[in-house]
């Protein structure tokens, strides 16, 4: 068996912070089970959502109270232990704290001033919510929210100039006080919002559970620390996120391809190919890597695959994320999109995001800002090791302005958790040195090889951290870094 591009996934880290949040305590936190804090200024913090917090050296997750200086936490998160804190203790967004299964790094840009269209795979997503988070044409950050209406499109309204991420968004809150890291049974405020049968996962914090029975009901059965998470503590306020049962994207309007028919050639994988796809002649000049297939009628219709690979299979043929449901064939129609795809398999992917985003210049005359952010590469092949392996940027596209610079090293050591203060602290051990991109690095853990694993393949995962260096005064960017792993293999 061989190592195929399908194999190979990008995943972030727990702590990814895209603000630069700094304050203190204005309150001491004197036990170790209290799940809130107060702090002198949220200015500098994310102003909605759910985010990671240091205080000394315990990770916490904010639930609650973004934009206001009252916070709810989940304490002891990313291996750390929850422990007490003085009065004026700083308060920073830490950096890195291990692979995060549920968030994945990979997208193909929009066309700017376009707006953005929601779909899933599966009819039964009526449900789900889900946020994309985006920049203006005019460079100001927005989202726009909707809810899922299965296999039809939820169209948009806000256009956009880049998407930063797509996530899950919450459904209702429980109102379990509190719900214990082992409680069964969670009741929530409505259940207006959530499927009224059949089992699904919902997300609480970075917990995944599963609604064994209830729904419909604002008091259900769940089966807790599911899909590779762990059991956390939850209080009452807290949101319920519905995980949808299918493949959802957030694409462009705008196709890139639309209502084409594949050829016949079309394959899943064999074990010495990835998935495979063959499209309609001419158009394998027209497609790139990180681009959506959505097929659309005759075959297997309604399949939603990234793409990974567009040279070395054939004229016109594509490979594709992971295999098909019903293999396409030559009365296969087919759209293509750019834009960001959340997977179901090999794990369920609640959030996709893009490097580095809202990072921020001085102005001219000021200093040089440089930021870290740790992301993860993964073998899922069950079997065999990718050998002698590499990684680089094999594009930044366009180039970087200015001189501005992105570097590149990797973990000494497979399945690294180390976490920094903030995103603009460097991690000083377990990385190799720094590479300029783009050029190849070698992957430092396991003897320079990218271990093997079933899916998804956490103890086996190469930490990677991108260095970006930005001097006062560089201009807007808006761009991709193209990761590439390369190695041998049978």
């Amino acid at each position: 068996m061989s190592v195929v591009p399908s194999d190979i996934a990008y995943y972030g880290s727990y702590c990814q912070p895209s603000y630069d949040g700094s304050t203190t305590l204005s309150a001491a936190i004197s036990s170790t089970t209290v799940a809130s804090c107060s702090i002198t200024s949220a200015t500098t913090f994310p102003p909605s959502g759910e985010f990671f917090i240091l205080i000394d050296s315990e990770i916490m997750l904010v639930t609650q109270g973004a934009g206001t200086t009252s916070w709810t936490l989940i304490r002891g998160m990313c291996g750390t232990s929850a422990a007490t804190h003085l009065i004026n203790a700083n308060v920073t967004m830490p950096s890195g704290g291990g692979m995060d299964v549920l968030t994945k790094c990979n997208f193909s840009d929009i066309t700017s001033g376009d707006t953005i269209d929601w779909y899933s795979s599966s009819t039964s997503d009526t449900k789900p919510i889900f946020t994309v988070t985006s920049r203006s044409t005019a460079g100001v950050i927005q989202t726009e929210t909707k809810t899922l209406n299965g296999q039809t499109a939820v169209t948009g309204s806000t256009g956009a100039d880049r998407m930063e991420n797509v996530r899950s968004s919450a459904n209702t809150t429980i109102t379990n006080s509190p719900l214990t890291s082992s409680g069964t049974s969670i009741t929530i405020s409505s259940a207006t919002n959530t499927p009224s049968s059949g089992n699904y996962y919902a997300l609480l914090g970075r917990e995944v559970v599963q609604v064994t029975s209830g729904q419909g009901t604002t008091t259900l059965t769940v089966s807790r620390g599911q899909l590779g998470t762990t059991a956390t503590a939850h209080q009452s306020g807290d949101n319920f996120y519905v995980l949808p049962l299918g493949d959802v994207m957030a694409v462009d309007h705008t196709k890139v391809i639309t209502n084409h028919t594949a050829q016949t050639g079309s394959a899943n994988s064999t074990g010495t190919t990835p998935a495979l796809f063959k499209l309609q002649s001419g158009d394998g000049s027209s497609v790139s890597i990180g681009q959506i297939i959505r097929t659309q009628g005759g075959t297997g219709p309604q399949q939603i695959r990234t793409i990974i690979a567009i040279t070395g299979y054939g004229t016109d043929v594509v490979a594709v994320s992971r295999n098909w449901g019903t293999v396409p064939d030559n009365t296969t129609t087919y759209d293509v999109w750019n834009g960001m795809q959340l997977d179901l398999s090999p794990n369920q992917i609640a959030e996709c995001r893009r490097f580095m985003w809202n990072a921020a210049a001085d102005v001219p005359g000021g200093s040089t800002h440089t930021f870290y952010s740790q992301v993860f590469a993964m073998n899922n092949n069950t079997t065999t090791a990718l050998t002698s392996a590499t990684v680089q940027v094999a594009s930044d596209t366009p180039s970087l302005p200015g001189s501005a610079a992105l570097d590149l090293a990797t973990a000494t050591s497979q399945n690294d958790a180390q976490f920094v203060a903030s995103r603009q602290t460097a991690f000083s051990t377990g990385y190799g040195s720094f590479v300029v991109q783009p050029s190849a690095t070698s992957y430092g853990a396991n003897s320079g090889n990218l271990a093997n694993g079933a899916a998804p393949n956490q103890s086996g995962s190469q930490g990677i951290i991108l260095r970006l260096t930005l001097p006062a005064g560089t201009a807007s960017y808006k761009g991709s870094a193209d990761l590439r792993t390369n190695g041998t293999t049978t």
